[in-house]
């Protein structure tokens, strides 16, 4: 059995109504899967499907860009979710227009 990485994302609201509820969500997934293939996984989900923008991980003093805002990947790719999160929260942030990623 391979190894689990436990990582939450999140992404910013697109009206006050959708502010609802929490878009907060946990995620269970191989350790060895590429970084590229575990957003394509999180955007198979209905809370993240359609989320453009940038991606950055991590937490808001220690992160990194994983996508500019024009959609721009910014880290080096292949990286496995493990070595990509070893330094940082596994935690993912969808924004639309990201302060971090521009």
């Amino acid at each position: 059995m391979s190894e689990i990485i436990s990582i939450t994302a999140d992404r910013e609201s697109v009206c006050m109504a959708d502010d609802i509820k929490s878009h907060r969500k946990p995620f269970e997934f191989p350790a060895d899967l590429q970084m590229h293939q575990l957003i394509e996984e999180l955007q198979k989900d209905e809370e993240y499907k359609g989320c453009s923008g940038g991606i950055w991980a991590g937490s808001p003093y220690k992160y990194k860009c994983l996508r500019s805002n024009d959609g721009k990947w910014k880290t080096n790719m292949p990286i496995s979710a493990k070595k990509f999160f070893s330094d940082i929260e596994p935690y993912l942030c969808f924004e639309r227009q990201s302060k971090k990623c521009e």
